[in-house]
């Protein structure tokens, strides 16, 4: 059973959650991990393919639509609707419900907006992991203290 990591956001803000996501993939990836990023749509996931070109100059992170059929499939791939093609250790979901296919990875990511509809729907996703014998994460990132 995959362990199941979720991020309580400090800000209820999509870009800004992105950017987080961003990131938290930035870091992992360095670290070795092959992550597949499901989303909502195909816009969602156009867009968030378009995030991780720019996000930051200086950052390079291989990736692409799991539509496009790059070969050799990159580290990191982004999809909606179905699971990924290849294999990958990690899974970060960015949908309101859990994917069917989430068992087939390591690890689950769920980073959870900072607005009470998205931290309700987050808790009952907790729930249904839970059940599933999933061993659970919790992260509250309001509550981290920025120094300036």
């Amino acid at each position: 059973m995959p362990t199941v990591d979720f991020y309580i956001l400090a800000v209820e803000d999509m870009q800004q959650n992105w950017l987080y996501c961003c990131e938290w993939i930035e870091q992992h990836f360095a670290k070795g991990h092959r992550i597949y990023i499901h989303t909502a749509s195909k816009i969602q996931a156009e867009e968030l393919d378009e995030l991780l070109w720019t996000f930051r100059d200086d950052s390079f992170l291989p990736h692409t639509l799991c539509y496009e059929g790059l070969k050799p499939v990159p580290p990191i791939q982004i999809g909606y609707g179905q699971p990924p093609q290849i294999t990958h250790d990690t899974l970060i979901n960015l949908t309101d419900e859990i994917p069917s296919f989430f068992k087939q990875f390591h690890h689950v990511v769920q980073f959870v907006p900072n607005n009470e509809q998205k931290i309700v729907q987050a808790r009952n996703m907790y729930r249904e992991y839970r059940a599933q014998g999933c061993p659970l994460n919790y992260h509250d990132l309001r509550k981290a203290v920025t120094i300036v």
